[in-house]
């Protein structure tokens, strides 16, 4: 049997859930709320444009990562989808065995309470608590 399957610690999303990026434009949605000012200094320097945005994007989001990931799993013909804590996804490819220890399995401290916060302000509504979850 082939399978792909990931591990992560975070929340379900409600099935119907609203969320405040469009499709998986994500990136460009955590850029225009965190502030990044990358267009008023192209505005600046607009020789730098063509070249310039794709690298002062890529450093702006090493120095500002997405306080999120995320997930999503198949359910018949229904994407079941997730938002998960940073640095808590193990993700194992068809093919690729991955040996781990459950017992390594830790959230960082304060990032459950910080997930919540995030869901709420962003008025995400999710199923039940964060914890482990096993997504296929």
């Amino acid at each position: 049997m082939n399978a792909s399957a990931s591990i992560c610690y975070g929340v379900r999303l409600a099935e119907n859930a609203k969320l405040p990026w469009i499709d998986d434009l994500i990136e460009d949605w955590w850029r225009a709320v965190a502030g990044d000012e990358i267009d008023i200094e192209l505005d600046a320097v607009p020789e730098l444009e063509e070249q310039g945005r794709p690298r002062l994007i890529a450093d702006w989001l090493e120095e500002n990562p997405l306080p999120i990931n995320l997930m999503n799993s198949m359910s018949g013909d229904k994407t079941v989808r997730f938002i998960s804590v940073v640095k808590t996804e193990i993700v194992i490819r068809a093919g690729a065995p991955v040996s781990f220890n459950p017992a390594a399995l830790k959230v960082p401290r304060g990032k459950a309470a910080e997930l919540v916060r995030f869901c709420k302000l962003n008025r995400i509504v999710t199923e039940g608590k964060p914890r482990w979850w096993l997504i296929g």
